[in-house]
């Protein structure tokens, strides 16, 4: 599935909302192994070129295995179901979640000081202004 986003320059970061169908434990790089309850995600990532690239490789079901995210897209129980875009800077975007979700400590953040960049949520999230939601 290939998405096409206009303008993606003007984007800083990028959310995906996935569901997890059924209970996983992986072991999720140097994180080691941890379990994710059935429910829906929501993780934070940026890409300051390619954004549609980086979106794309996100959806890809057969890819290397590189960053935390991975472990959770390449998997069958995990499906993409929503695209977030943002002009809010990565880390601020996750600082909002954080105080809105739970979040998943250390996942996706081995590159900056957040608690984590993935997030476990059962009721509707409001976003700020900036953000924009592509169903996939």
């Amino acid at each position: 599935m290939e998405i096409l986003l206009k303008e993606e320059e003007k984007y800083r970061s990028y959310m995906l909302f996935m569901n997890i169908n059924k209970i996983l434990s992986l072991r999720i790089g140097k994180l080691g192994k941890l379990q994710f309850d059935k429910g829906k995600y929501i993780y934070v990532g940026s890409a300051r070129k390619g954004l549609n690239s980086r979106i794309q490789r996100h959806l890809a079901k057969n890819k290397k295995l590189f960053w935390h995210i991975d472990y959770l897209t390449i998997h069958p129980r995990v499906e993409v179901f929503k695209i977030g875009l943002s002009d809010i800077e990565e880390c601020k975007l996750a600082g909002f979640l954080k105080r809105r979700l739970d979040v998943i400590p250390g996942f996706g953040c081995s590159d900056c000081n957040c608690e984590g960049h993935l997030f476990r949520y059962d009721r509707e999230v409001s976003f700020p202004k900036g953000v924009k939601i592509l169903w996939v």
